[in-house]
């Protein structure tokens, strides 16, 4: 490993016209020469036309596998993914985005950045500092979440690499905000980076994967921070140029294409439920769309559209694993529920989906404990009725259940359901459809007593006979 020297450096810088300040320890890159923040171990800052941002070394999914022993917390850009990727100690871990905007200015730009490279190149017109390569990484200050919550009056959009999560975290102003993203893979290689930069206060050498490692448990990272404006001022910016947008506190890359995009921040988008199926007196199947990236949802079933204090039990933030339906029970008959969802995955919550109304069916006439059948009974075989002119009975088969169908036809038993006499439905011999029986058969109307006859199980027939 080629080890230099932080005085060779800014030496190299000065001749160059950048001004490269350094203050008790920490370091400045800026146009205008202003001191480093207090907060940052190295600042990086365009302070004068606000149009440049920090590349960070490219790497394709190849030359990123093939390095040795990559340090905790190494960052590159993935040319291969356009995404940021980083070692969190046993794998490569990319950080989410989303596109946010399709602008740029026009023309070509001044170079008036620092390189850190191995082949005397000038940086991208675009970029203050380009740390450039393909055998290394850049390495910011690791610190424990103590030690980050030591950190006076950090400046917005500073960044460190927590070494408690594995995973960056940032300054927004107000409070830390935690960069997420997804597992892409394990593997590493025997490449070493050849040459690095350390900047710290120990004057140790930077790691082996590293180009450029910032050393400090006392301070973070400040790369250049700049508006929605001022970012769209950037003319041809590079492929994997980096900034710190302040108007929407957020870190964004550029991809190519014209197209900027959020990093790290939860992206997983709300999901859209639709109106609810298989509509029971005690039960529905609530309904949504899949979000991209899920790994699972959260459901809320209330009583009240504000979700405030009337949600159905077992119904409040109830995971209900990577599904788009639900059947939701245990409700109550002809009453009005509310349900919405929440996408979940590794990097957070998304916000609440729409909510939808849904009104379970009516409720079956009851009597006390009892309930009736709304149903009509359909059992039987068919027998057809010819009338005699006279009371006569064709259902004289005791040993079966016989049923009469409207019209002498089976398919109306199907729409209407069958008829029966009164000792068919009671199930007693018939004669006694117009002979007294020799047992009355009275029943409570809101009790439970009767004769089943040719109910279901469960079920009896409820009226008063008397002989």
């Amino acid at each position: 490993m080629k080890r230099v020297f932080l005085v060779v450096i800014l030496i190299q810088f000065i001749l160059s016209s950048r001004i490269v300040k350094m203050l008790y320890g920490q370091i400045s890159i800026t146009e205008g020469g202003s001191d480093p923040h207090s907060s940052a171990m190295l600042h990086v800052e365009a302070d004068q036309n606000k149009n440049k941002g920090v590349l960070i070394p490219r790497l394709t999914n190849v030359q990123r596998n093939s390095l040795n022993n990559p340090a905790v917390g190494l960052l590159i850009y993935n040319s291969d993914s356009k995404r940021l990727n980083y070692w969190d100690g046993s794998k490569w871990v990319e950080i989410t985005s989303v596109e946010v905007s399709v602008s740029q200015a026009s023309g070509s730009g001044v170079v008036t950045g620092i390189g850190i490279t191995n082949d005397g190149s000038d940086p991208h017109h675009s970029a203050m500092l380009e740390v450039k390569g393909t055998t290394g990484g850049i390495l910011i200050p690791r610190m424990t979440t103590t030690q980050r919550n030591l950190i006076s009056s950090p400046a917005d959009g500073l960044l460190i690499y927590n070494t408690e999560t594995n995973r960056f975290n940032y300054y927004n102003g107000t409070s830390w905000l935690e960069l997420c993203g997804t597992n892409v893979g394990s593997s590493t290689g025997s490449v070493q980076a050849g040459f690095g930069v350390s900047i710290s206060l120990d004057g140790s050498d930077p790691h082996s994967s590293a180009i450029l490692e910032v050393k400090s448990t006392t301070g973070g990272l400040l790369i250049p921070r700049l508006t929605n404006s001022q970012r769209n001022n950037i003319p041809s910016p590079a492929e994997g140029l980096w900034i710190y947008n302040i108007d929407s506190k957020t870190f964004q890359v550029y991809k190519g294409s014209g197209v900027w995009v959020d990093i790290g921040a939860n992206t997983i988008p709300a999901p859209t439920a639709s109106s609810a199926t298989n509509v029971q007196q005690t039960s529905f199947t609530a309904n949504w769309t899949a979000s991209s990236g899920a790994t699972g949802y959260y459901l809320d079933v209330a009583t009240c559209s504000g979700f405030t204090g009337c949600y159905v039990s077992g119904y409040q933030n109830l995971n209900i694993g990577n599904v788009t339906s639900y059947n939701v029970t245990g409700l109550a008959c002809n009453t009005t529920y509310y349900y919405r969802v929440r996408a979940y995955n590794s990097c957070g919550t998304s916000g609440n989906s729409n909510t939808i109304t849904v009104t379970t069916s009516s409720c079956p006439p009851a009597c006390g404990s009892q309930v009736f059948m709304l149903a009509n009974m359909d059992v039987g075989t068919m027998v057809s009725d010819h009338s005699t002119g006279s009371d006569h009975s064709h259902q004289t088969n005791d040993s079966q259940i016989e049923k009469y169908c409207y019209n002498n036809n089976s398919a109306s038993c199907a729409t209407y359901g069958g008829l029966y006499e009164w000792a068919e439905a009671m199930q007693i011999p018939n004669t006694y459809n117009w002979n007294d029986y020799p047992t009355d058969y009275t029943c409570d109307p809101c009790g439970s007593s009767g004769r089943q006859g040719i109910c279901p199980s469960g079920y009896h027939i409820c009226l008063l006979y008397t002989s």
